[in-house]
């Protein structure tokens, strides 16, 4: 009798959960479902707080790595702009000395050499060509041309030491937009010069010397169309370098473009100066 309630008993401790879960279904589905959806929805709350948790330490971690690097990035930056501001106000001084002068030497020669620039302006290509071979009434506007010392000795005028050191703080664009309007002036007193030689007018629009001079600062297409001999092209010429000259020493003189490039020049220095102290305070 012993066995047989031994064995009813080991019967319905496998037998009864199951069949409990059965009639449960059967009995109270919606309790049943309600349950288990909620079981699952507690579990899926506790895994979304656990992933909002992770996520938020790490993005206040990201968040605190930008703002260090932003702060960083800010004072490297206002480090360069003091000291170079320190330095450029002393530079500046200096750029306008520098520009004055050759600005100054382009009006003396625009003076000087203002007979042959009107001799080439206001003639037709015959009429010059008469002029140096018969002479005339517009001879007067080369005479002075026939003198090779004349040449020599405004060559030296131009070509002064204090021009040439000018460059050092003015730059080469400057520096070359003087050097070209300089050398196409003394360039035109010298065919000038040959044209009484040979007793036949050179003129500047088939020199090839004057025409790679030219353009070296002035497009291709406008010396090209100032090469045209119903134009005044002489004077666009001057115009259009005298025009550049005045726009590059302005930025120059402003200190505008020199500022941005020793901005550009420290500011990159001082953050390489600030990596490498990063790295050995990561390596110490």
């Amino acid at each position: 009798m012993s066995f047989n309630f031994d064995v009813i008993n080991v019967i319905i401790a496998f037998v009864w959960p199951p069949l409990l879960a059965v009639i449960s279904v059967k009995v109270f589905p919606d309790f049943v479902s309600r349950l288990a959806l909620n079981l699952v929805e507690h579990r899926q709350r506790q895994e979304l707080e656990r992933l909002k948790s992770e996520l938020s330490r790490e993005t206040l971690v990201n968040i605190e790595t930008v703002k260090a690097a932003l702060q960083a990035d800010y004072s490297t930056l206002k480090s360069s702009v003091e000291v170079v501001s320190a330095n450029h106000a002393g530079l500046r001084s200096e750029m306008i000395a520098a520009c004055r002068p050759l600005w100054k030497l382009l009006i003396q020669m625009r003076t000087k050499f203002g007979d042959i620039v009107t001799f080439d302006s206001i003639l037709t290509e015959q009429e010059k060509i008469d002029a140096v071979s018969l002479g005339g009434k517009w001879f007067h506007y080369i005479e002075r041309y026939k003198q090779e010392s004349i040449l020599i000795d405004e060559a030296e005028v131009f070509a002064s030491v204090e021009s040439e050191e000018a460059r050092l703080f003015i730059g080469d664009r400057l520096w070359l937009i003087f050097c070209v309007t300089r050398n196409f002036y003394l360039r035109l007193a010298d065919l000038a010069f040959q044209s009484h030689k040979i007793k036949y007018y050179k003129d500047w629009r088939s020199d090839s010397h004057t025409i790679s001079l030219l353009k070296t600062v002035l497009p291709d297409d406008f010396v090209n169309k100032a090469r045209t001999p119903d134009l005044q092209g002489v004077q666009m010429i001057f115009g259009k370098l005298e025009s550049d000259f005045l726009h590059e020493a302005y930025q120059v003189m402003s200190g505008s473009k020199a500022f941005a490039d020793s901005l550009s020049d420290m500011h990159a220095t001082l953050r390489l100066q600030n990596q490498q102290v990063a790295e050995r305070s990561q390596r110490s």
